[in-house]
């Protein structure tokens, strides 16, 4: 566990400083030896920011298979959703995010966005 802790913290001075393939190597190292939905998150930010979308897209998924109930990781997954046109899907997630969390207001601003008011 104390190598995953290891690597998680040389990926994020990594993923800090935007050296992405130094953040992604050890990211990917402290999931070999635990998993975890904060790395998974860290990875799509990795992947964000190259656009590598398919990766980002299988990293937010995990994340958020793994932790649901993170507001921060349900959000990024339903931009994920809204990006790839599951708009229901998206809007499944945000509503359960404001469930919980009603002045959570990044998932508000999107589900207006979603539903923008009948001219």
């Amino acid at each position: 566990m104390e190598a995953s802790y290891s690597h998680y913290g040389l990926g994020m001075e990594a993923l800090d400083a935007g050296r992405m393939e130094e953040a992604i190597r050890h990211f990917n190292a402290s999931l070999t030896e635990g998993e975890h939905f904060a790395t998974h998150m860290r990875l799509y930010e990795c992947y964000k920011r190259l656009n590598a979308h398919e990766p980002a897209k299988k990293h937010i998924q995990q994340a958020y298979a793994l932790n649901d109930r993170s507001d921060k990781v349900s959000l990024e997954y339903a931009r994920t959703l809204h990006e790839a046109g599951s708009i229901a899907q998206a809007r499944d997630v945000l509503q359960k995010i404001l469930s919980r969390n009603p002045s959570y207001f990044p998932a508000r601003q999107l589900l207006s966005d979603e539903n923008p008011p009948m001219q």
